[in-house]
């Protein structure tokens, strides 16, 4: 047959690999789709489809692949079969390909024959993926559901999905996503659909109800897909089920309100306590008060100043509970406890590993009471090379933990105790200078017991009725006598020595036939031995560190002034003094004396 130019123009523009052989398997047309199939897929190695070549002997050619095509064609051509249709896949390239040949006449009776075979490749392979799928929704306890792109009707639920709602699989697929998802309208899904077919959205995780058979609702996050990989695309939703954990999110905010609740009303205890433990009304004792509603609600540091027992770590607790940061912690650090190399660990915290005992990471104070109150409890116990440190963490609010290079940041309110005169400290080179200043922004001096003694009967009161509530007896009266007895006395240890005085007295009463008056006699006769009061003239006569450092110092002034500045020799300073010349010069060297111009 002779093909005229419109005959390969027509065959040429067809999308199939079309080829046509007359009756001894000659090639009389190949049509360029053919041709190009040939040269991508790697078929032409083995099998030669050009005009003029044999189709017989080529597909003999190419191995077991063929032979059965052979064996078809060659059946149609001796005209014992009508037409040939025939499935055959071959490895190219590490890759698969199928195909679906068709072979007949050409305008039978004729003594040519067209064969042409389209790609089925993408039908084979989703029915691969559709058969894999299926056999994982069938034997999967998750979640799993498949349904049409287009008509939106339920194809396949997996083991697990049929279960929790109920509905068998033919069921199922009388469902469309709006009869399951109580939550989505039409327009938001189809919407979403929209946005994955046109590739701008590859995911769509959603929260909703989802409705049961029997009518029960349970809640879940959907995680919807469009697949390309079938077809038609079909539409993937993996639903995982809240119920679990929404129940333990309840149960979080639930104990969450009940610490809330516990916090407030401990927070309300501790105000009640501050407030029951301040008593007094006397001036000193109410000007305290007065500062403190003053500086108590800025970020100020506070130094308060006062001797053991007066109430330094209440007032800081209160400064705490009155100011902006009373959502936050107080967090307190006794100073005198850490041992010198701990220091800086327990203010900055440190890392695992950073030196012999940090078995792990731990935070420091400082981190600790972020946006809360650092309480420093007897600061002038600090190592003088740490409080440069700290003075860089109140200045910049950034520090470092040990071992780490990380520069943190941290925003604490600092509240500092000590029972010294801190200014006497800096003095003797004891404490930083810029480190005082930075700490006592704003001082509060807490006067001893002894010089507020207007205070101590309301505040025996205020403990006998204290404790004999928590002993369980019959409140105690104080007599005038009593309370002329306990302003007689000097309280060295001040409130707290007090306290404690109170309740061994009232347990005492509980367990004595004697009366709280005796009980009291016994009690200060006690302390008085224990800790004996010095005289007016016995105080007079002692002499501290301090003056005595400037009493030598003064003494040496003198025996120069006396001998001129002559140290050595005959009626020399240093004979004056009785002591050698060279710890004479010593002595001077190190007082910084120099002889008046």
């Amino acid at each position: 047959m002779v093909y005229t130019p419109f005959d390969k123009f027509y065959l040429n523009g067809i999308p199939l690999n079309i080829c046509v052989i007359d009756k001894q398997g000659m090639l009389t047309f190949v049509n360029k789709e053919w041709e190009e199939f040939s040269k991508k897929s790697g078929v032409g190695e083995f099998f030669q489809m050009t005009t003029g070549q044999n189709y017989f002997k080529e597909g003999r050619k190419a191995g077991k692949t063929f032979k059965p095509i052979m064996t078809g064609i060659q059946n149609l051509v001796r005209g014992e079969i009508s037409k040939f249709v025939q499935e055959f896949h071959y490895e190219s390239f590490n890759n698969t390909y199928w195909y679906l040949l068709h072979a007949i006449p050409l305008n039978p009776p004729s003594e040519e024959f067209i064969i042409f075979h389209n790609d089925i490749t993408p039908q084979k392979q989703a029915g691969n993926i559709t058969a894999i799928m299926g056999k994982i929704l069938d034997n999967s306890f998750n979640e799993i559901y498949v349904f049409d792109s287009k008509t939106l009707k339920f194809l396949q639920g997996s083991l697990g999905a049929l279960d929790n709602l109920g509905y068998s699989i033919d069921e199922l697929k009388e469902l469309t996503p709006y009869n399951l998802f109580l939550d989505i309208s039409d327009n938001s899904f189809k919407k979403k659909l929209k946005l994955q077919s046109e590739e701008k959205e590859s995911l769509w995780i959603f929260e909703t109800l989802l409705k049961r058979k029997n009518g029960s609702t349970y809640p879940g996050e959907v995680r919807l897909q469009l697949s390309h990989l079938t077809n038609p695309s079909v539409v993937i939703a993996i639903v995982n089920d809240l119920t679990e954990r929404n129940k333990r999110l309840n149960e979080v905010e639930s104990l969450q309100r009940q610490l809330k609740a516990e916090n407030l009303s401990l927070k309300n205890e501790i105000r009640s306590f501050l407030g029951d433990d301040f008593v007094g009304e006397g001036s000193a004792i109410n000007k305290l008060k007065d500062q403190i509603s003053l500086v108590a609600d800025t970020d100020a540091a506070i130094l308060i100043q006062g001797e053991t027992g007066t109430g330094k770590e209440m007032i800081a607790r209160l400064l705490h509970d009155s100011s902006q940061r009373k959502s936050g912690i107080l967090v307190k650090v006794n100073c005198p406890a850490i041992p010198r190399e701990l220091f800086e660990s327990e203010f900055f915290g440190h890392v695992r590993g950073s030196f012999s005992g940090a078995i792990s990471d731990r935070i420091g104070r400082f981190q600790l009471a972020h946006k809360g109150t650092l309480f420093l409890d007897e600061i002038t116990e600090i190592p003088m090379d740490l409080q440069s440190k700290l003075l860089r963490v109140l200045q910049e609010g950034q520090f470092e933990r040990v071992g780490e290079s990380e520069t943190r940041a941290v925003d604490v309110r600092v509240i500092s105790a000590t029972n010294r005169d801190l200014k006497k400290e800096v003095q003797a080179g004891r404490f930083r200078e810029d480190l005082y200043y930075r700490l006592s922004v704003f001082n509060l001096f807490v006067p001893p017991l002894r010089d507020r003694l207007e205070d101590v009967a309301p505040l025996v009161e205020y403990f006998l009725i204290k404790f004999c509530e928590k002993y369980r007896i019959p409140n105690i009266v104080l007599s005038s006598q009593d309370r002329d007895k306990l302003k007689d006395y000097s309280w060295p240890g001040n409130v707290r020595e007090m306290k404690n005085m109170m309740e061994r007295a009232v347990i005492l009463c509980r367990k004595s036939e004697l009366n709280f008056s005796q009980i009291l006699d016994e009690l200060l006769i006690f302390l008085d031995s224990e800790f004996p009061q010095l005289t007016e003239s016995e105080k007079i006569c002692i002499t501290n560190e301090g003056d005595l450092k400037e009493l030598n110092k003064n003494n040496i002034l003198k025996a120069l002034s006396a001998t001129n500045w002559k140290i050595s020799g005959a009626r020399g300073a240093a004979e004056l003094l009785g002591v050698k010349d060279n710890t004479l010069w010593q002595r001077i060297k190190k007082l910084g004396l120099e002889k008046p111009q």
